[in-house]
């Protein structure tokens, strides 16, 4: 081992783990010295026979530089051939020659420097120091032509026929790389940015001499850029003036035709130049044609995944993620790839490199794909500059230079937090714990791979496809909204022509409410084991069939039998969509999505009444079962062609439920959090390196074994109806568990404030149709409806500010957490609801009793209402993220509120009868302060509660699946 090997504290080839590298770009000869100082043995195998040092410039930026710092001399030799702007900076010209601003340079760091310089030279050294210093073998004109994995190791295939074994895999063969094709199942295919660049490099000598150059270069490195719609012209030169490169980026619809790299024509650039200013094209006059390269940018989408089934192949740099030159920053990600890699590896061990593997998935995945994205916003804002905006604040056109990218420190952020992935907005959410567990696990491999590939295929779905699916069940929640308090208003109309009371049709509507309870004991376990979406589709059928009935009914049997079976089919509408937002997104998405639900369940509350009084006064009540068959009937087609299943196979639900120890979350804008464990019963909890190891070994299975992908299904495949099980535990066993959730004590809460408020909530439009039709009030049937207004409006405004408050209130409570995340703090915006459920239930009371103007019942209808919004974003958010592997059986749990339900509305218009409004509204208020009050030990002992639970054996084992 060379002096600058040890100087640099890298360790000596102890560890056992074999690493096969493929590719020696920056990202494999990243993860070779990576894994090297964690102590591995690594080969890195490369396609081309000789290193040419090709290319233009690159940009490794401070996150990168801070890598390089810990390779012992390597900064010292890339300083000398890299770009120095410290006095200069990056002046930035309108592209017809206007001077609008400098960007200083950021002052140099020795620890974590910014290098930028010529790709090639600056590869060169990478690889002489991997090479030489290192002694790691490289072997240059070997290609790969094909991989192989079993469960206890991966090896190559090469051009020769040769097959090398090892235990870990790493496909960093860029952009045509061949590890992906394996690794997905499935080709890939990259597509056209709409960009290309033109590019070159060349020494200097011309620009010297032209006194119109001269300044670029006399004085030593330069940085300018001229920006124009949709062009930008960047031009450096380096090592001290002696060289210049430059970079044109332009549109270009053109298919590129099996090559991206071609030679460029001077002409073609001189035309894009015709009303620039006269300087770019002067710089260009000095360029030789023979360095000039036409660059066709491509793009590609994010991949599923970038592990392989049996988690011993991964891929890492361009193989996985490609970046536009715009981001600055495709190398240095690259480099934090190789770091993660190898210390999620030195973590877990040898007899845990699948899980390891995960580990370094998931905490460099939403990164990876944020980083991508600037590289997009950057060049749209060069692109689509406003000048006069620009005029009027030079800064808004500089170059980003995010904190939370490059004061990222990869080594350290993977070796105290191997167990987070960092989610937009900072949320965290636990993906890998370190545990000494003594439990024995035997879920197999393949299982949880298996479901690893669901459950990333699905939240990796475009975002309007799954915007979409949740658009479809929405529209049809809010068709279920209205099915039940839609007669309200024509209670004594119903009466008299079905020739019973109004307390009679009032308690045929509390049976409907009774049945969406009976039916949730059924529906949601079949969800859980059989998947979604068939219990959708029958709930869906089921609903269209009763209105078909309730449209044809004539007396009050057939009525109330139709009012029993239409409740079997709302309750997955009701219940169910909480757990398909869980499957499709992600914990920072989740509070405005379950809002977003929310505003259409609530309008079709609200709006029901208020449409369907006119049907009634106008059509008779038969027209409002009409009307909802027809909106069942085309949802429900839309529900089967545009709503494929959701649900995936879920790693152990106890585990995933359960409280964790949490390392110290580094984040980019959480500074000096401490090492502390902090338990916490987290959502979407995958304990990914507690399995036993796989005790086989590579030479006992068949060599060539075929790499098993998940692939995509086509369009077609996902029309169908069953899709398999989702689960190993019984169907009865599943039918139990939300008995048993009661021991939780933070289901039994929600179910006490959900229910309650829901209740209470729906007592008004069992009473309103009686209230308002008599002095002093006495409204007409359309008038009783017309009440609802109130609500509605009051709803929408309380569930569109409700959802992202909650998000935002997530977020700010976990930055001033030391960056954890806790669930309990989605129960801070309850105060919101309760402050609005006490004016609206106590005000609703005194308004009516004192005969107040109709607008002061109306308002605080209205506030109820909005209070009801507020705690049902706050109830369902906390039971997703704290239960969300159990989430199916939770709701069920949380929404028994229906057997509440129905004994209260069962009696609500005889209590009413004989207590009047103020007595009834008085209790309905202060019971619902009482169950609102629960929040406050929740808050504090949430935690604590959720720990306790988790260490009840039986109890754990019970949830199992």
């Amino acid at each position: 081992m060379s002096a600058n090997t040890a100087q640099s504290g890298l360790t000596s080839v102890e560890s056992d783990i074999r690493v096969i590298i493929v590719g020696a770009g920056f990202a494999g000869l990243g993860t070779a010295i990576e894994c090297h100082r964690q102590g591995f043995s690594v080969t890195i195998y490369e396609r081309f026979p000789e290193l040419k040092p090709l290319g233009d410039i690159i940009s490794f930026g401070r996150n990168g530089g801070r890598i390089f710092a810990r390779w012992g001399s390597v900064v010292d030799r890339m300083l000398p051939v890299s770009i120095n702007l410290e006095k200069h900076g990056f002046h930035i010209h309108k592209y017809t020659g206007e001077h609008v601003h400098t960007q200083a340079s950021l002052p140099f760091d020795r620890q974590a420097p910014t290098i930028n310089g010529h790709r090639g030279e600056l590869h060169e050294i990478l690889f002489n120091y991997a090479r030489d210093d290192l002694k790691i073998p490289i072997h240059l004109g070997c290609e790969v032509t094909g991989y192989f994995e079993s469960s206890s190791g991966a090896g190559i295939q090469l051009a020769t026929g040769e097959k090398v074994y090892g235990d870990v895999v790493i496909g960093s063969d860029g952009l045509h790389s061949k590890a992906r094709s394996l690794v997905l199942g499935s080709e890939t295919k990259l597509q056209s940015s709409g960009y290309a660049v033109y590019r070159a490099w060349f020494s200097n000598k011309d620009i010297l001499a032209d006194p119109l150059t001269r300044h670029l270069s006399e004085n030593g490195d330069t940085f300018n850029g001229w920006i124009g719609p949709d062009v930008h012209f960047l031009v450096s030169t380096l090592k001290g003036g002696r060289d210049v490169c430059w970079v044109l980026t332009h549109k270009d619809t053109s298919k590129p035709a099996g090559r991206w790299s071609l030679p460029g024509k001077l002409t073609d650039v001189y035309e894009i130049f015709k009303d620039w200013d006269p300087l770019c094209t002067r710089i260009v006059s000095k360029t030789p044609e023979s360095s000039l390269i036409d660059w066709k940018l491509m793009w590609q989408d994010p991949l599923p995944t970038w592990i392989s089934t049996e988690g011993r192949i991964a891929l890492a740099g361009d193989s996985a993620h490609a970046f536009l030159p715009t981001s600055a920053q495709g190398a240095t990600q690259a480099l934090e790839d190789g770091v993660t890699i190898a210390v999620c590896l030195k973590r877990a061990g040898k007899d845990r490199i699948p899980d390891a593997l995960r580990a370094f998935e998931k905490i460099r995945y939403d990164r990876v794909q944020k980083v991508q994205e600037t590289g997009r916003s950057t060049r749209d804002k060069w692109h689509t500059a406003n000048w006069d905006d620009v005029k009027r604040d030079p800064k808004t056109i500089e170059l980003p230079r995010e904190d939370w990218i490059l004061n990222h420190d990869a080594e350290g952020h993977a070796n105290t937090m191997p167990g987070y992935l960092i989610m937009a907005f900072g949320i965290l959410e636990l993906i890998l714990s370190y545990q000494d567990s003594n439990e024995d696990h035997d879920e197999e491999t393949s299982e949880s791979a298996k479901g690893q590939h669901q459950r990333r295929g699905i939240v990796l779905l475009p975002q309007w496809r799954k915007d979409f699916i949740l658009l479809i069940v929405s529209l049809l929640s809010s068709v279920v909204g209205a099915y039940g308090p839609m007669l309200g208003p024509g209670f004594v109309d119903i009466a008299e022509d079905l020739g019973v009371s109004v307390n009679e049709i009032s308690q045929a509507t509390s049976y409907l409410v009774l049945a969406i309870g009976l039916g949730l004991l059924v529906s949601n376990p079949l969800a859980k084991c059989y998947g979604k979406r068939p219990v959708y589709l029958i709930a869906g059928l089921i609903l269209f069939a009763s209105s078909i009935w309730g449209a044809l009914t004539h007396n009050y049997k057939s009525f109330l039998a139709c009012r029993l079976v239409g409740g079997l089919g709302m309750g997955p509408f009701e219940v169910l969509v909480q757990c398909t937002i869980g499957d499709l997104y992600f914990v920072h998405e989740r509070a405005t999505r379950i809002a977003f639900w929310n505003l259409f369940l609530g309008t079709g509350i609200a709006a029901g009444p208020i449409v369907s009084a006119y049907i009634i006064q106008y059509s008779g009540y038969r027209w409002t079962f009409g009307t909802c068959a027809f909106f069942y009937g085309v949802l429900t087609v839309a529900l089967f062609f545009f709503a494929p299943e959701t649900a995936y196979v879920r790693e152990d639900s106890s585990s995933r439920s359960s409280t964790d120890q949490l390392p110290r979350v580094e984040h980019p804008e959480v500074k000096g959090a401490s090492v502390e464990d902090s338990p916490r019963q987290g959502s979407e909890t995958i304990q990914d390196i507690e399995r036993e190891p796989q005790q086989q070994t590579l030479e006992q299975q068949p060599s060539g074994q075929p790499l098993v992908t998940q692939r995509k299904g086509s369009y077609w495949r996902s029309l169908r109806v069953y899709t398999g099980t989702y689960s190993n535990a019984s169907f009865l066993k599943v039918m139990s568990r939300p008995f048993i959730l009661f021991l939780y004590p933070g289901i039994l809460w929600a179910f006490l404030i959900w229910g309650t408020t829901i209740t209470f909530t729906i007592v008004f439009s069992y009473v309103n149709g009686v209230i308002f039709t008599e002095p002093p009030y006495n409204f007409s049937v359309s008038q009783v409806g017309l009440i609802n207004i109130s609500p509605l409006v009051l709803s929408i405004i309380a569930e569109v500010i409700s959802g992202p408050l909650c998000d935002m209130i997530c977020v700010n409570l976990t930055k001033k957490n030391n960056g954890f995340y806790e669930p309990e703090f989605r129960l801070v915006l309850i105060s919101l609801g309760f402050i609005l459920g006490v004016a609206g239930f106590y005000g609703f009371g005194a308004t009516i009793h004192y005969q107040t103007h109709w607008t002061g019942p109306v308002l605080t209808y209205g506030l109820v209402n909005a209070s009801l919004a507020v705690c049902s974003t706050c109830v369902f958010g906390y039971i997703i993220d704290a239960y969300n592997a159990l989430g199916e059986e939770a709701f069920v749990a949380v929404n028994a509120r229906n057997f509440l339900s129905f004994g209260v509305l069962y009696f609500i218009n005889e209590w009413l009868a004989k207590d009047g409004v103020l007595e009834v509204f008085i209790v309905l208020g202060s019971l619902f302060v009482f169950t609102s009050l629960l929040t406050i030990p929740l808050w504090i002992f949430g935690k604590r509660f959720r720990a306790k639970t988790d260490r009840i054996v039986w109890l754990k084992n019970y949830m199992k699946d």
